[in-house]
């Protein structure tokens, strides 16, 4: 029999890689759908979007742009197989935790201050050209805080939910 404090190192480490992963995107997709006929592809940002916050839509896009060229597809504009659409949705999320110690009472006390984060959600749809329906679809959440680039943290997850298309 195993040692068991060994066990349970070995489960804490595990749990520990486990919950601090980077990425958290996933993906759904058509399983009869035959994605090596989708060649050339056009971009178009919900309509939601690209009202409320042009530049956000325009920073995605590119991406997204880059992204699929380097995989070997081609941009079309009237001409093409699928059309690639994302939208997203954001929420400041509120946590309380202890971020300071005092001493000025006469001892230690924990003070109790609001952290803030901010929690995202991408999504992005490949949709047939020809029958218009959704065959792929690959989301994110993320968590970030203020110290994140905002550049940095649009540019990893774009590239985390495009590496798992097109399924294999």
């Amino acid at each position: 029999m195993k040692n068991p404090i060994t066990t349970v190192s070995c489960l804490a480490v595990m749990m520990l890689f486990t919950s601090c992963r980077t990425t958290t995107s996933d993906y759904d997709f058509q399983q009869n759908f035959n994605f090596s006929t989708l060649k050339v592809f056009t971009i178009y940002p919900s309509t939601a979007l690209k009202s409320n916050s042009p530049v956000l839509a325009q920073a995605i896009g590119g991406e997204i742009d880059s992204i699929l060229q380097s995989k070997g597809y081609k941009k079309g504009n009237e001409v093409h197989d699928f059309v690639v659409t994302f939208y997203t949705e954001a929420e400041v999320e509120t946590s309380y935790g202890s971020v300071n110690f005092e001493r000025w009472k006469g001892f230690w006390s924990v003070k109790e201050e609001p952290l803030f984060a901010m929690k995202g959600l991408v999504v992005i749809d490949v949709i047939d050209g020809e029958t218009g329906n959704v065959v792929w679809r690959g989301w994110d959440t993320r968590l970030t805080g203020k110290e994140a680039d905002p550049r940095t943290v649009l540019k990893n997850t774009v590239a985390g939910i495009l590496r798992l298309f097109p399924p294999k």
